[in-house]
């Protein structure tokens, strides 16, 4: 309904506004160079099958020693990580940890099919509450930015 003074049309307006602009940071963060270099990415060195995101340095070398590099990458994350379910995706580009996650695995957020650079994500944090947590919070941000991930079982959990 349209109320006579336009208090209705007005938000609906700022609404239509916002959303605009949400989807416009969601097309510049989905754009990402070919080669991506950070250095907390280890990339696989032959086969990009797995991309651990895994919660530290001394995690990402033990398990890199462990299992190899040949068919995994590695993402060491450092704390807890933005929790992305409510916010703008203005705060995602603006978070250096997702973006860079996003450009290693090349998300395209928001889009129905993921041609990602990696056959799986796999999630290899502590076994602790703390790890837990951090799973979770990657978990919600998968399952609201990338869900064809989730749904084709792609999405997987190392437990350690």
């Amino acid at each position: 309904m349209v109320k006579e003074k336009g208090g209705d049309l007005t938000n609906a307006k700022n609404k239509i506004k916002e959303e605009l602009k949400n989807r416009q940071t969601l097309e510049k963060i989905n754009k990402t160079k070919a080669k991506f270099k950070c250095k907390k990415f280890l990339p696989a060195t032959k086969e990009n099958k797995y991309c651990m995101i895994v919660e530290g340095d001394s995690a990402s070398a033990g398990l890199s020693s462990g299992f190899g590099r040949s068919q995994i990458g590695y993402f060491a994350t450092r704390g807890v990580p933005l929790n992305t379910y409510e916010v703008a995706p203005a705060k995602i580009a603006a978070n250096e940890e997702l973006s860079n996650i996003i450009k290693c695995l090349g998300l395209r957020l928001g889009a129905e099919k993921q041609n990602m650079n990696y056959e799986n994500v796999v999630l290899s944090e502590d076994s602790d509450a703390d790890g837990q947590h951090i799973a979770g919070i990657y978990i919600a941000f998968f399952y609201k930015y990338t869900p064809s991930i989730i749904k084709e079982g792609r999405l997987k959990k190392l437990r350690t």
